[in-house]
């Protein structure tokens, strides 16, 4: 499960034997969402993220979308 990103106390990742649609498990400070960013940007799921973390985990997501993209395709092919 390779670490694709780190920013703002974030650590993003895409592990290897996911599955479709595009998603990022963004985690901080032990707790974990997972975001959709194959379209749109989307919480999948929250695990104990403030509604304050959860903003900073989307935008970031929302900004760096196409280097994920990218990042998606060279793990999954």
């Amino acid at each position: 499960m390779p670490t694709v990103l780190r920013e703002s106390g974030f650590r993003f990742m895409i592990y290897t034997e996911d599955h479709n649609p595009m998603h990022v498990h963004a985690w901080h400070q032990g707790r974990q969402v997972i975001i959709y960013f194959e379209d749109d940007v989307a919480v999948r799921e929250n695990y104990g993220l403030s509604h304050s973390e959860l903003r900073r985990a989307l935008s970031i997501v929302r900004r760096q979308q196409s280097f994920l993209q990218n990042c998606w395709r060279e793990i999954h092919g």
